[in-house]
């Protein structure tokens, strides 16, 4: 019997694998971000983050944080299984980071000012 495990830093929309060099060229970066933030990428990245949280469950973990989000995905995630949809861990979802304009993680999993994140985030906010 081991105690539940806490994973205080996640990335949930990643497998942990390296992306191709092709992929994180500042060339392919709008190309990529442009993708995530489709309702084709928003999709896959739920689909990826629900995978990932399921085997973080399996792993032993009771408890995750989630650091830097794509969009919202996590959240959704965490919702369904607060909802009883599935089993899961409980999850503590951050959404996409506030970073330096230009800084790490934009633009894909990061805004990179209050108005361009609550523009994503308050659509329909005043």
């Amino acid at each position: 019997m081991l105690p539940g495990l806490i994973n205080a830093h996640a990335h949930l929309f990643s497998d942990g694998k390296q992306l191709p060099s092709i992929l994180t060229s500042e060339s392919a970066e709008k190309v990529v971000s442009a993708f995530f933030h489709s309702p084709v990428g928003h999709r896959v990245v739920k689909g990826r983050a629900k995978k990932n949280i399921l085997t973080q469950l399996r792993s032993g973990v009771t408890t995750l944080r989630s650091l830097g989000d794509v969009g919202y995905e996590v959240v959704e995630v965490s919702d369904e299984i607060d909802g009883g949809a599935y089993p899961g861990p409980r999850v503590i979802a951050s959404g996409p980071l506030l970073a330096a304009t230009g800084g790490h993680g934009t633009p894909t999993i990061a805004r990179s000012s209050p108005w361009e994140w609550c523009s994503a985030a308050c659509s329909g906010w005043g």
